[in-house]
């Protein structure tokens, strides 16, 4: 049973740096999805169903991230609610005195913009580094339209989101260790530090990776190496799923054994 519970060096350092990455939160600011090409010729029941699916798109984006500690997320999509309860506070007796201090606003490193694009039938995310003041990185999604119906919003979002995590801030989540009862020659099952939280579900596909290090001239320069894949196969909690292993489990097998720090990065919902 300890043996099950006692990490190895290499799996330790990389929950250290992850831990470290989380107390380095990223602030992100979502506002309200620019519905200007919105098509509106179809049918009063559909375009009302359509702009809700679609409006509902930064409260999507504010719930993706908020349970996710490597994130502080602020809504500006909806922050009328704020500016009405501090305006309240100031103006109201409340019966226990309470009110919060104000006059300060949260400041975010990025702003996350976006757009339906009509033409594409597609969700557009432009990302803002703030700091910079420049378009930090984009991405696209494609919907699944049915006689003018947009279909599963909600999926098509958080796949939108998945892709940003990895194409613009290099999202990964630590393995954990091995839960095959017996070690061989080929690892069947991973436990991984993914949950809830990061609103994953059952079939969820992630690629696992190690890094290596390749020798350029007189430079050291790390790299991802992807070694193999899997699918969510059971989600445990909010931080733990159960990763079924579909290819390369010989090489995690034989990385798990030489003590290597092995992540994984979602590649699709």
């Amino acid at each position: 049973m300890l043996k099950n519970i006692i990490l190895k060096p290499a799996v330790f350092i990389s929950f250290l740096l992850s831990f470290q990455l989380l107390s380095a939160q990223t602030r992100i600011a979502v506002y309200s999805t620019d519905l200007s090409e919105l098509q509106t010729g179809f049918s009063t029941d559909i375009n009302e169903m359509n702009r809700q699916n679609l409006s509902n798109v930064a409260d999507r984006i504010v719930s993706f991230y908020t349970n996710d500690d490597r994130f502080l997320v602020i809504d500006r999509a909806n922050y009328n609610l704020i500016e009405d309860e501090q305006e309240r506070q100031k103006s109201e007796e409340f019966i226990d005195g309470y009110v919060v201090e104000q006059g300060k606003q949260e400041g975010a490193d990025y702003i996350f913009y976006t757009k339906y694009l009509r033409k594409e039938k597609s969700l557009y995310l432009r990302v803002y580094d703030v700091r910079e003041g420049k378009v930090f990185c984009e991405s696209e999604q494609k919907f699944d339209v049915f006689l003018g119906v947009i279909k599963d919003a909600g999926k098509k979002v958080a796949q939108l989101l998945n892709k940003v995590n990895n194409e613009c801030f290099s999202v990964s989540f630590p393995v954990v260790r091995s839960l095959d009862k017996k070690a061989g020659s080929k690892t069947k099952i991973l436990l991984v530090a993914i949950g809830r939280n990061q609103k994953v579900k059952e079939n969820y596909e992630l690629e696992v990776f190690h890094t290596v290090t390749e020798k350029v001239g007189d430079k050291e320069i790390k790299r991802e190496e992807v070694i193999g894949k899997g699918k969510i196969d059971k989600v445990e909690d909010a931080n733990f799923s159960q990763l079924k292993i579909t290819k390369g489990g010989e090489a995690i097998a034989l990385a798990l054994k030489n003590g290597e720090a092995l992540f994984c990065k979602l590649i699709s919902g």
